[in-house]
């Protein structure tokens, strides 16, 4: 009998298109099958995404194939060992070359909550530990071990995507780029509490290497903390930034605790969110995620808005109607 733990190192060079194709052809004519024009392009759509992709991710990259014909064409790839299935738990199964025509010797991180499937590889020391370990397991049960792959589940979150970081100056922003990112950010803030003072800190080398490693930071400035620009500066290929004072509009000299002011904070969110959905780490998957989370915030921030308005109306009111006195009343602020 044969224990199928999905490993078949080829242990030479990645193949060329040309090698793949050519070994395709010959594993399909064992299960006497062509290898169809339609069945290339499917191996090649493999062999270039390198990682596992669903029927639904395959029909968007090519869209002029037949749903039915590629689920078909993917059934006598796997039949043929040219193609591996990965069942996840969110209702679509992944493709992708089998190591033996032309995929690299790895593992799946399978997310329990998202079904999202992501290679990764292990050293050759632990590889050499896993291979030891089910030889010995087969042998024992009567089994001819083959092949092994781990496949580890994990919890990932909503975010449909790897999360991307973040760096903020201060506290205020970086709770907000929390709120409106989740999952899809790793946020660290620079000056979380008030045993810095914003506009005298020296930022670390630690800092520096936040700056330098992030994909998106976010400052206040209007002289509120200079030595992140100064700090940006240094960085070669620096993260995207947002400056909240530029953002709102204003200019050296002002107020710079503009996290006060509900319309540069309205403007922040829009920016900060605008800004996430460009960020090439999380692509377009990502856009319906953060639009919900910038809904979410807008809605929570509804209250706030309709009790400012109920203050504004009762001011309106009162000035409309002021107190009727008799010119001989004396008004005067209590004791």
């Amino acid at each position: 009998m044969n224990l199928r733990h999905h490993h078949t190192d080829s242990g030479g060079p990645p193949a060329s298109m040309d090698e793949i194709h050519d070994g395709v052809a010959v594993a399909l004519a064992t299960v006497e099958q062509q290898y169809t024009a339609n069945r290339r392009t499917l191996v090649t759509l493999l062999a270039s995404i390198g990682q596992p992709v669903s029927l639904p991710e395959i029909m968007e990259r090519e869209p002029q194939l037949a749903q039915s014909s590629v689920y078909r064409n993917l059934g006598v790839l796997e039949q043929a060992g040219v193609a591996v299935r990965i069942v996840t738990n969110d209702g679509f199964a992944r493709f992708e070359l089998a190591e033996a025509h032309g995929e690299h010797h790895h593992h799946h991180l399978i997310c329990s909550s998202c079904g999202a499937v992501e290679d990764f590889t292990l050293s050759s020391g632990v590889e050499a530990t896993i291979v030891r370990e089910l030889e010995e397991l087969a042998h024992r049960h009567g089994f001819a071990p083959s092949e092994h792959q781990v496949d580890a589940d994990a919890p990932r979150g909503d975010c449909p995507v790897e999360p991307v970081s973040v760096v903020a100056t201060v506290n205020q922003w970086g709770q907000i780029v929390e709120q409106l990112g989740g999952d899809c950010v790793t946020v660290d803030t620079i000056i979380s509490g008030s045993a810095a003072d914003p506009h005298d800190y020296e930022p670390t080398p630690a800092d520096s290497a936040a700056f330098e490693d992030a994909d998106l930071a976010v400052l206040n400035g209007l002289g509120y903390d200079s030595w992140a620009q100064r700090a940006l500066d240094q960085v070669g290929d620096g993260p995207a930034v947002i400056v909240a004072g530029d953002v709102a509009g204003r200019t050296t000299g002002d107020n710079p605790h503009i996290w006060y002011s509900p319309e540069a904070v309205r403007a922040m969110t829009e920016a900060i969110t605008g800004e996430l959905a460009q960020l090439t780490p999380l692509g377009p998957d990502a856009g319906g995620y953060l639009g919900e989370r910038f809904d979410a915030w807008e809605a929570s921030l509804q209250s706030y808005d309709d009790a400012l308005d109920g203050l504004a109306k009762a001011g309106t009111a009162q000035r409309s109607h002021p107190p009727s006195r008799s010119p001989t009343t004396c008004w005067r602020r209590p004791a």
